[in-house]
């Protein structure tokens, strides 16, 4: 297989138009012959366009937004249209899921940087998880 013909080859190739400019301009193979914002097809492709675009995964090692950005992302992020019931959704989602999750996971973060909070943290989760499990087989 040679190089110009690879999956993923960026490279411009010529394409060959008489050099007298008395054929007319055709379109380039492979040239969508419908327009881009025809239907459905269009606004379905914007949606996946920006579903896709929050769909990395987060720098670990850097800085997480703090709860006052993620709140005003949820009011006035690029997620969802500015007004109308997603935007509502979206509101709702970070007060009843985002809020109360994140809060926790940092919580948690911050008492686990140092063994001296850690350790009871740990304890007192593992005491935890072991009363659940009492619990549970008791009510078998």
């Amino acid at each position: 297989m040679d190089a110009p013909n690879r999956a993923g080859d960026t490279r411009r190739v010529p394409t060959g138009g008489m050099p007298s400019g008395d054929a007319p301009d055709a379109p380039a193979c492979g040239a969508a012959e419908t327009p881009p914002d025809a239907g459905a097809g269009g606004r379905i492709g914007r949606l996946c366009s920006r579903l896709l675009a929050g769909a990395h995964p987060p720098d670990i090692w850097g800085d997480r937004p703090g709860l006052a950005k993620l709140a005003a992302y949820a009011r006035q992020g690029a997620g969802t249209p500015e007004t109308g019931p997603l935007r509502t959704g979206q509101i709702w989602w970070f007060r009843l899921v985002c809020l109360p999750i994140t809060a926790w996971a940092y919580w948690k973060a911050w008492a686990l940087e140092r063994p001296l909070r850690g350790v009871p943290f740990l304890i007192v989760q593992v005491w935890w998880l072991l009363l659940n499990i009492a619990a549970f087989f008791h009510l078998l």
